[in-house]
Formats: C-alpha cells, sequence, structure tokens
C-alpha cells in the first residue's frame, strides 16, 4: 500500500515491483519531465484512488510516461501527465473486467498552454493505452479520458483501448479535442473481441464537440474479432480518417460515416462475410476546399464467403472541391466461378456514386 497526503510523484527510470495486491491512495499519481516510470502488482489487483484531501494534485512534468501493470486494474482516482503516456495493462487470463475507469476517475494526458518570453505555446496531447489481456475493458459512466489539446493550439493526442479476447464498454467520457478544422484532431483505437456499441461510441464523441472545437477529429478504428457489427440508422461516425472492420461477421451500414474535410478523407469497411451498404447509408469522403481532391473508400467483404450488397437508396460520395478530381472508390471480394474463377463477390452496384474519378473492383482468391 502507498499512500500520500498530496501526490505520489516518480522521478527518472523509476518502478516498484509487487507480489500481490497494491493500492495506491494519493491526490494524484504523476510523475516528474521525462520520466519512465512503472508500477507493477505482479498476479494481483492494482488500485488507484483519491485520497480526498483537499490539497491540490503536483504538476507533472511534460512528457512522462507511466506504466501500470497488473492481473487487474481498477483506476477510481486521478491520475495526470501533462503531454504524457498512460499505459495501463492487465495481464489476467481469468476473464472478467479486467481494467476499469471507475465512476469519478480522471485519466488525462493533455496538452497544456503556457507563457514563455511573451509568446503563447502549447503542447499537445499525449497518449492513454489500456491493453487487457483476456478480459474486458470498461468505462464507466463518470469516469474521463482526456487527452486533448489546448483549445488554442497544439495537436490532440490518441486514445488506445485493446480487449482482444474481451469487450470494450463505453458509458463514461472520451476527450481528444482540438481545433476544428486545423487538421490537429486526436486518435481512437478500439480493438475487441465482442463488438463495440457503435451508436453509444458516436454519442460519446459528440458530447465532448464545442463551438470550434473537434472530438477525435482525425481518425476512428473500430474492430471487432468475433460476430457481426451494425452501423444503425441516425448514427453518424465522422472522422479525418474512419476504419471499421469485423473480422468474422456481417458488417451492415444504416447510417453515415463522414470523412469529408478541406481535403478528402479515407474510409474502410472490412468484414469477414457480408458487407451491405443498406438503403439511407452514407459514406462520405468528399473535399470541400476549391482545388482539392475527392477522397477514398475502401469496402471489403469475406475472401473465403460472403457478398458485397451495396443497395439503392445508399450513398458513396468521394467528389474532389470545385476544381479538384474525384476520388477512388475500391471494391475487394472473393473471386468466384469454376475453377480459377472468373467471377466476383458483388451484387450489381445499386447504391449512387458521386465524384469518383475511379472505380476499381478487385476479386480475390485464397
Amino acid at each position: 500500500r502507498i499512500e500520500a497526503a498530496g501526490s505520489v510523484v516518480a522521478q527518472g527510470e523509476s518502478s516498484l515491483a509487487t507480489r500481490g495486491d497494491l493500492l495506491v491512495r494519493a491526490a494524484s499519481p504523476t510523475a516528474g519531465r521525462a520520466t519512465e516510470a512503472t508500477l507493477d502488482a505482479k498476479g494481483g489487483l492494482l488500485r488507484i484512488e483519491s485520497n480526498g484531501a483537499t490539497q491540490a494534485a503536483a504538476a507533472s512534468g511534460a512528457g512522462a510516461h507511466l506504466a501500470l501493470k497488473a492481473d487487474r486494474i481498477e483506476q477510481a482516482g486521478r491520475i495526470e501527465l501533462d503531454s504524457g503516456e498512460i499505459k495501463l495493462e492487465a495481464t489476467s487470463q481469468a476473464g472478467g473486467t479486467a481494467i476499469e475507469f471507475a465512476d469519478g476517475s480522471v485519466t488525462r494526458a493533455a496538452g497544456r498552454a503556457y507563457r514563455f518570453d511573451g509568446q503563447d505555446l502549447y503542447t499537445s496531447g499525449g497518449d492513454v493505452k489500456a491493453i487487457a489481456a483476456t478480459g474486458d475493458i470498461a468505462l464507466r459512466s463518470g469516469a474521463l479520458i482526456d487527452v486533448s489539446a489546448p483549445d488554442a493550439g497544439g495537436h490532440a493526442g490518441s486514445v488506445q483501448l485493446q480487449a482482444a479476447k474481451g469487450s470494450v464498454s463505453l458509458e463514461g467520457r472520451l476527450k481528444a479535442t482540438s481545433r476544428e478544422g486545423a487538421e490537429t484532431g486526436g486518435s481512437l483505437a478500439i480493438d475487441s473481441a465482442q463488438a463495440v456499441d457503435l451508436s453509444r461510441l458516436a454519442q460519446t464523441i459528440a458530447a465532448e464537440r464545442a463551438t470550434g472545437l473537434e472530438n477525435f477529429g482525425d481518425a476512428l478504428s473500430v474492430r471487432n474479432r468475433e460476430g457481426s457489427q451494425t452501423l444503425a440508422q441516425g448514427t453518424t461516425l465522422s472522422a479525418r480518417s474512419v476504419s471499421i472492420s469485423s473480422d468474422q461477421g456481417d458488417l451492415t451500414v444504416f447510417g453515415s460515416i463522414d470523412a469529408s474535410g478541406a481535403q478528402g478523407g479515407h474510409i474502410v469497411l472490412a468484414s469477414g462475410r457480408d458487407l451491405k451498404l443498406e438503403s439511407g447509408s452514407q459514406l462520405r469522403a468528399a473535399a470541400r476546399a476549391a482545388g482539392k481532391e475527392g477522397g477514398e473508400v475502401e469496402l471489403m467483404s469475406g475472401l473465403t464467403s460472403g457478398q458485397m450488397r451495396l443497395k439503392q437508396g445508399a450513398l458513396i460520395d468521394v467528389s474532389g472541391g470545385e476544381g479538384g478530381t474525384g476520388g477512388e472508390l475500391l471494391l475487394r471480394a472473393r473471386r468466384t466461378g469454376t475453377g480459377a474463377g472468373n467471377e466476383v463477390a458483388i451484387d450489381a452496384i445499386a447504391a449512387s456514386v458521386e465524384g469518383a474519378r475511379r472505380i476499381e473492383a478487385e476479386a480475390v482468391k485464397i
């Protein structure tokens, strides 16, 4: 057990390892500038919790790295590293909730604004990574993960949530805000066995947007390794690059993906079986600025089974800006037919395709 009236501050290259459970109760675990620190509760539970003190947490040094390792991790306190990296790694093989961001917890690696020699300077947001070997990752209601840039400048950081043999649930707040349209947006990558609730994800991201600020504006990547995935009607995911993959199941789109911007964006949809764009669905990767090239949309259905179905009433838009060239649409599906095959598992395209200078269908046999 580690208890402090104020903060627990790591300095330099430092590590603390225990056998069994470890409780850290403090205003905030933090670290000095450029520190590389590790807390490791080998074979046990690592729990971070607030001491409830009114004393302010110590300021962190920019660019610090803090790694938390244990069988299971409960983050129920405040961890703050300005422009740093916070990594939580749970090694339990027992399943269940391996990493929990509890109600009221704050996990922040946001950038900072400061003044130097009469000039306003900004550090960029850092990185938060949560990796569960076999169990689930849970962001509880009231929890916050924040890798934002300062409102006036700097780049937002990245959040990575990986539960390759479990699930990722998103009830709390995910924040990586940055100036809208400045191409300084943050990125979010989710990799789980079970399908993520994309409607909840879209709501979570949209809740942190404000006037002049975007949230996770650079890249969104969502992968489920088991089962099928659906983007529901009325749900919109937006970033300059959006990737959704369903390794072993169907991927069905009723809603919208918007990767449009001053320059055309990039959309990738990949499934292990059927890939379906239903009536009313929209994939937009258009350029809005004059003279800019349209974006790219890549659609891939299963290479051993499955069909690609782009239905009437669906829209794919890769238009260029005024005076700019259109973008590209790539369709990749399994090769069918006798022998080596001379057909491709793509239904007749009934969807509307706007602004494409090139449409390529690729038949793959494995």
